[in-house]
């Protein structure tokens, strides 16, 4: 399981324009982890269902529990 600090670096490293692969070697993870974080696909380890970007359906469901985010990066 990857902490907070893990993915917010993981998102960090693709906002400042690395690939997928460079930040997922930075962080120790898998790609296909990043580029599900990228999506905001987040563990709940660290959303928690309120999420590090925090958001809420129109009907008050919490995205991050929903699955369902606007694509991130």
């Amino acid at each position: 399981m990857y902490g907070k600090d893990d993915v917010e670096l993981a998102l960090y490293a693709l906002e400042e324009g690395m690939g997928a692969s460079g930040a997922a070697e930075l962080v120790g993870c898998g790609v296909t982890a990043v580029r599900e974080w990228s999506r905001g696909r987040l563990p709940h380890s660290v959303a928690g269902c309120g999420s590090l970007r925090g958001g809420r359906a129109p009907g008050g469901e919490d995205l991050a529990c929903s699955g369902v985010w606007p694509r991130a990066l």
